[in-house]
Formats: structure tokens, C-alpha cells, sequence
């Protein structure tokens, strides 16, 4: 195999790697988002998931750049977008990989935000469930309350039906997201609620995680690619 040969294998892994996985999200805050916008059809809305990034001028990474995205930030499709955690901690006396619920500048500091919902359009809170992951390991989205306790409110590891948490409109929260093993993981949540005007309303979307060994492979990948281009131009020079 000639060396321009393993350039285009090379370079069409690490093109193929980020097309799996979107932009990766290193650190910063950001959201797990819940809209209402005018999607398909003129006049009629619908709920709308999605990735909350850097609001307020903050500061995020995205595939190794760190900068501000607005004042309002930006917002991504969820499969534009993986967060990636390798801090390790320690949770009722277990190990997992963590986006933690307070913030840390080595991992996304990822939080759940309905500041685009009005709370006189909604009859109650919003419900936010899991209904499916894939991934090596389990997932588990922890509350930390006063004095240490540690509530479970989401466990795939025993299935799905009580998995939810409520979020009242206009509102900003976080939990701390943890998972048993390292790899990539896809979470597919739904997201209920009582529209005033327009009744019930419903959607879903699978978002993908990413806790190491992940951007070491992106890493490798692109030194990869950067010898082999170097070699190739030192042989056709």
C-alpha cells in the first residue's frame, strides 16, 4: 500500500469519526434544551430538544477551540453536538464518569434549561423521560441534596418508567450525569407537557456522549492524518 493510499484511508476515518460524532464538546456550559418553535408547518409549533451552548457570552470548547458563541449562544441539533467526559468520581461509594452538577473546567458543564418557555403558555411543569440508551454501560442522572444524600433519578440499568424529572418553564437546573464504563453512549429522551392553547404536546430526541477514550482517538486520528500528508509531500516532492 503506497503512502497516498494510506493517506486517504486515514484521512476518511477521522472525516468518518466526526461525522459520527458531531462537534466535540470539551468544556463550558451549556444546556439540554427545551424550545416551542414553528418547525414544519407555518402556525403550528411544536416542543423542540436540543443543545443550549455558551448563553451570555461564556466561553466553550468545540473541537479543540475555545471562544464565546454570543450573547444569546447557539444552539445545535442534538446530533451536532457530543459531550465528552473523562473526570472520574466517586457516588454512594461507586466510581463513574461524571458531567458533575457544579461546574469544572475540565468537562462540559451540562445543565437543563427551559428559559425559552414562557410560564403563562404551559399548564404545570414540563416532564423530561428517558425512554431508551445504548452504550457499554449504564447511565444514571443523580441528585446531590443537603448533607450528601444522593437521590436516583434516572437508572438504566433496571429498564425505563420512572425515569423523569419535572422542569418548570423558564427555568435553569442542573443534576449531576454519570455513567458506569467508558465509550459512546446514546440517550433518547421525550419531553411532555400541557400547552395552554394548543393541549398536549410531545417530542423526542437521542443525544450521543462520548467518556473516553474518545477525543484521544480524534487526537490520534489527526496527528495520523498530519504525518501522513507530511510524508506523502516529502515523496511526490
Amino acid at each position: 500500500m503506497n503512502n497516498i493510499t494510506k493517506l486517504l484511508l486515514v484521512l476518511f476515518t477521522f472525516s468518518s469519526f466526526q461525522i459520527a460524532h458531531g462537534l466535540l464538546w470539551t468544556g463550558g456550559h451549556g444546556d439540554l434544551g427545551i424550545g416551542y418553535a414553528d418547525e414544519d408547518i407555518p402556525g403550528e409549533f411544536e416542543l423542540e430538544p436540543h443543545w443550549h451552548l455558551g448563553e451570555g457570552n461564556e466561553s466553550v470548547t468545540l473541537d479543540g477551540a475555545t471562544g464565546p458563541l454570543g450573547a444569546d449562544g447557539a444552539e445545535y441539533e442534538p446530533s451536532d453536538i457530543t459531550p465528552v467526559t473523562n473526570l472520574l468520581q466517586s457516588i454512594g461509594g461507586s466510581p463513574y464518569y461524571v458531567f458533575p452538577a457544579t461546574e469544572n473546567p475540565t468537562v462540559p458543564f451540562i445543565g437543563f434549561g427551559t428559559e425559552e418557555l414562557s410560564a403563562g403558555d404551559w399548564t404545570g411543569s414540563l416532564t423530561l423521560s428517558l425512554t431508551g440508551t445504548s452504550g457499554p454501560g449504564s447511565f444514571f442522572l443523580f441528585d446531590a441534596g443537603a448533607f450528601g444524600a444522593v437521590s436516583t433519578l434516572m437508572d438504566s440499568s433496571d429498564g425505563f418508567g420512572s425515569d423523569s424529572i419535572s422542569l418548570a418553564p423558564n427555568t435553569h437546573t442542573h443534576y449531576t450525569w454519570a455513567f458506569s464504563q467508558t465509550g459512546s453512549y446514546d440517550l433518547t429522551f421525550q419531553v411532555t407537557g400541557d400547552h395552554v392553547s394548543d393541549g398536549a404536546q410531545s417530542a423526542s430526541a437521542t443525544y450521543s456522549i462520548s467518556v473516553v477514550p474518545e477525543p484521544s482517538t480524534a487526537g490520534l486520528l489527526l496527528g495520523a492524518a498530519a504525518l501522513a500528508l507530511t510524508v506523502a509531500r516529502r515523496r511526490l516532492s
